[in-house]
């Protein structure tokens, strides 16, 4: 489970960061992109990689711990991984400053946003990957309920015709109860990873406004002839 979660996790995230680059390079937004969403990109896609290839939480983590703690420890792969890392901050650290400077106006303003999105991807990758943990306590939660209703099935079962009938209308109802509860918990978690973790990625907001057809005013007159 906890294998799974994290490989959603980078698989999700990567994704975001890569639907990001599209949307800037579509809207011609070409300072976004080289400023902010390649560089995301690149930290992103390198924080996680070791979980979305080696679908294994453990060997995962034990790559990225030597590539961030170890300095690569003597792995290739961890090498790598802390290579691209340490180009992809240093990249949105300067990226910003170096635009303004090539626009004549540099300002303190400009390297403070920069320290901002360096802040905003550390926090990011160290908060919304272990977000995706919640899919694995959601599989914990489902099987430890219907566990217990099974215990339960099982001890009236064994109090004979009676306790069998019981046992069964008890186990029907604590499923029903179950696929409503979890529908529920799934249907919020669901939301949460998506327009949290994954659309902070990539979507803006931004667009035509809806504006629904309006039918004009009709009015009636009705002249009265003597």
């Amino acid at each position: 489970a906890v294998s799974i979660s994290l490989w959603m996790a980078a698989f999700m995230l990567t994704l975001g960061s890569l639907l990001g680059v599209i949307n800037s390079y579509m809207k011609s937004d070409f300072e976004d992109l080289l400023s902010t969403r390649l560089p995301k990109l690149i930290f992103f896609a390198s924080v996680t990689s070791p979980f979305l290839l080696t679908f294994d939480a453990r060997r995962g983590g034990s790559i990225l711990g030597k590539a961030i703690l170890e300095l690569g420890g003597g792995d290739i792969f961890a090498t790598v991984i802390l290579i691209l890392i340490v180009i992809s901050l240093l990249w949105m650290l300067s990226a910003e400053p170096i635009i303004s400077i090539l626009h004549g106006h540099f300002s303190l303003s400009s390297f403070a946003k920069s320290l901002m999105e360096v802040y905003e991807a550390i926090l990011m990758a160290t908060g919304n990957i272990p977000s995706f943990l919640r899919i694995m306590a959601l599989a914990m939660a489902h099987s430890s309920v219907m566990l217990s209703f099974a215990f339960i099935f099982e001890m009236f079962a064994s109090l004979g015709v009676a306790g069998l009938i019981i046992g069964i209308i008890a186990y029907i109802i604590g499923n029903l109860i179950v696929v409503a509860l979890e529908g529920i918990l799934a249907f919020a978690h669901s939301l949460r990873l998506h327009f949290y973790e994954w659309f902070s990625k990539f979507y803006t907001g931004t667009g035509i406004p809806f504006t629904p057809i309006s039918i004009p005013e009709v009015k009636v007159i009705i002249i009265r002839t003597t």
